[in-house]
């Protein structure tokens, strides 16, 4: 199969998905174009994916996470022309359900919660396909840090928001946070709030902002809690500038690269976290996936597909609320051998059931079902 692989955006496992298609015998143009202020549409972008589609015979085109843009190309080229996207970002950032419904179009979502949201919603492309990993012979590592976290603190607009807020507003939002704060694994506040609530704000923006906020809650709790017990290690492109007495001796460093330093870090770590966004409703996110990859042990914050697809306690531990969340980070922490045996276990575990040899299988059939 002749593949076009398009990238408007470049995005952490680009590299991976490329060498899997390829090993599975299939030809691939990967070709990058500029990103777009509009994601929904840019005509000079448009033309160029149409030239390119009508420049040479294609059997597929894949993107990862999937763009209204591209969607609209290559409708207007060749409207049988397969398109398929597969996402590994929740919530799928896109308003444009018309270019979601084109019926040469499969996008794959990694949350199968979400899923169901947009086929309740009728659009009926979409597909649940969680996400993969590379398998890479085990390196060992002696530990540098007991815990380590990467990713954002989510500097969101909430407290401005606030600010303009009536006392009626503040309280709601606040109860509304509270929630989502208590509940793990589901993306709670987007099945309260409402359009009417702000003017001029959107129900999705409000929920994606509460979401956000206790993403952000979740992780400055953490370090602060576990800073104060243990070496410490923050990956993140936020502003720590204010942040850093909060943070006691925790080592901060800047966003890593995917490939290289991001493996080593996970190895490194004895208590690898991962706090996921809470817009995430059940599914498992790749960082998680990540960290299990490298053979290391992995304490995240309780999804409902992490649970059906491994064993809390044997494969990697889960957590439903912060104090959870502390004392299992601790254990683990002062005890090696339970730490190292579930980490094995997990990196056995996602080897069987996360590979990229069998979702470019799916990913390709699913091209064939269209071309049909």
């Amino acid at each position: 199969m002749k593949i076009l692989f398009l990238n408007i955006y470049r995005l952490y496992n680009h590299n991976p998905v490329l060498k899997a298609f390829r090993e599975a015998g299939h030809e691939v143009k990967d070709v990058f174009f500029s990103t777009p202020e509009n994601f929904c549409h840019d005509e000079p972008l448009e033309n160029n994916i149409k030239k390119l589609i009508s420049s040479e015979h294609f059997d597929l085109v894949f993107t990862i996470n999937f763009w209204s843009v591209i969607a609209r190309a290559v409708h207007d080229a060749t409207p049988r022309l397969p398109y398929i996207s597969w996402s590994y970002d929740s919530p799928l950032n896109c308003d444009d359900f018309s270019s979601m419904a084109f019926d040469n179009n499969i996008i794959f979502l990694f949350d199968r919660g979400e899923t169901k949201a947009f086929k309740k919603l009728g659009i009926d492309t979409v597909r649940h396909l969680p996400l993969a990993v590379e398998e890479k012979s085990l390196r060992n590592a002696s530990k540098k840090y007991d815990f380590s976290l990467l990713g954002s603190l989510y500097e969101t607009a909430w407290n401005e928001l606030m600010k303009t807020a009536t006392e009626r507003q503040k309280g709601y939002m606040e109860a509304v946070l509270f929630s989502q704060q208590k509940v793990y694994g589901e993306y709670l506040s987007d099945m309260i709030l409402t359009d009417d609530i702000f003017p001029g704000i959107s129900g999705k923006q409000l929920s994606f902002l509460t979401a956000q906020e206790a993403t952000r809650r979740d992780r400055l709790a953490l370090v602060s809690l576990l800073s104060k017990r243990g070496s410490f290690c923050l990956v993140t492109g936020s502003d720590t500038s204010a942040l850093k007495g909060l943070f006691g001796e925790t080592k901060i460093m800047p966003p890593m690269d995917y490939e290289k330093e991001m493996p080593a870090l996970f190895r490194s770590t004895k208590v690898n976290l991962n706090p996921p966004l809470r817009a995430i409703r059940t599914g498992i996110n790749l960082r998680a996936l990540d960290i299990m990859s490298e053979g290391a042990f992995l304490l995240s914050g309780f999804l409902p597909e992490l649970s059906e697809n491994f064993t809390p306690g044997e494969e990697l531990d889960t957590y439903s609320c912060l104090e959870e969340a502390l004392d299992k980070a601790l254990f683990y922490m002062k005890n090696d051998t339970v730490r190292n045996t579930v980490a094995m276990n997990g990196l056995k575990k996602c080897r069987t059931l996360f590979s990229y040899k069998d979702r470019i299988k799916t990913i390709v059939d699913a091209a064939k079902e269209l071309s049909s």
